[in-house]
């Protein structure tokens, strides 16, 4: 269970003083999140989770999430985090220099990725996006991340190559040298993959992944991590789902489980602009997405979580990581017709 130092047990008094939750009587930091810092709080009043969101998060990125979260539950929708209002009546407090958000906790089980569970789970998202179709808020755009903005994206990886490439410093030098291939090879690919500029936009979750998804007797019980809702056609949530669900063993496609997600998703939202071949290819966009954004972060030495005892430095990890994509790319690739 990961330490909860001094700095943050301060932080989380004053979150839970501001936000009237009462005194803690226990926490524990969350695992598994890579942009927030999450902590669970036990108080008099119940279990909560406090967030420390990360700077490229906006306030008013926590505003839409609390308006579209109130229409997903007014339609009956299954949970989503209930944010809870402070003192002042707003919807974060700022403490150190970060923005902090609570919502109370959803109790839920530990569970593995499996294909009934994958099933349910692509079910709901189907229905997600089918009632989030109707909604007529405010359009989150990309955070500032340029999450899901796949050709700036690809944009900046061609100029920090390229800055690289031309550095006095010798190992600039030869950091773009090693990374020449993979660099060309997402350049010259994921154009091919854009979506037509035509399709409609809705409110999407923006991260749909197995884990956003909690469970409990085996039943889909609430999704989470709304940060990243933001206006883009379906099949981008689509693309990262399967991107993420249907991969085994790091970097192997399972097309089995890719179907029954596919068929899954189509029984709660049918368009005719969704179908095997259109959630293929946006499945290979956001593999190559996800594979540019390690590149990137290989050249700007960083990244939000990586292990220092597997890995030599940030650059080895993400280039790890980026190689990883480019095997699952061309194991999809082949399912293309």
């Amino acid at each position: 269970m990961p330490i909860i130092n001094d700095g943050d047990m301060e932080a989380l008094e004053k979150v839970a003083g501001r936000f009237g939750l009462d005194e803690i009587k226990s926490c524990e930091k969350l695992s598994g999140g890579i942009t927030n810092d999450t902590f669970k709080i036990i108080t008099n009043r119940g279990a909560f989770v406090a967030q420390r969101l990360n700077k490229f998060f906006p306030k008013s990125t926590t505003l839409r999430q609390y308006l579209a979260s109130n229409y997903l539950r007014n339609h009956q929708f299954f949970d989503i985090p209930q944010l809870i209002k402070n003192s002042n009546l707003s919807l974060t407090t700022k403490i150190k220099n970060h923005n902090w958000k609570v919502s109370r906790y959803i109790e839920h089980d530990k569970v593995e990725k499996n294909i009934p569970l994958v099933i349910k789970a692509a079910s709901k998202l189907g229905k997600f996006h089918e009632i989030m179709s109707k909604y007529d808020g405010p359009i989150n755009k990309p955070p500032a991340i340029n999450f899901h903005n796949t050709k700036r994206i690809i944009k900046k990886l061609i100029f920090m190559t390229a800055l690289a490439s031309n550095s006095p410093d010798r190992e600039d030098k030869i950091k773009a040298r090693k990374a020449q291939y993979q660099t060309s090879f997402i350049s010259e690919n994921t154009p091919k993959h854009y979506l037509p500029k035509k399709l409609p936009k809705i409110i999407i979750h923006g991260d749909p992944k197995f884990e956003n998804f909690l469970f409990r007797d085996g039943k889909v019980v609430a999704l989470i991590d709304m940060d990243t809702l933001m206006g883009a056609n379906e099949l981008i949530d689509i693309g990262d789902a399967l991107r993420s669900w249907s991969i085994k063993n790091y970097a192997e496609f399972d097309k089995k489980l890719f179907d029954a997600a596919l068929k899954a998703y189509l029984t709660q939202n049918k368009k005719d602009y969704i179908n095997e071949k259109t959630a293929l290819n946006a499945t290979l966009l956001i593999t190559l997405e996800l594979a540019a954004r390690f590149m990137i972060n290989y050249f700007e030495e960083s990244y939000f979580q990586w292990d220092p005892q597997k890995y030599t430095s940030a650059a080895d990890y993400n280039l790890t990581c980026c190689n990883k994509m480019l095997n699952y790319y061309q194991s999809i690739l082949k399912y293309l017709k």
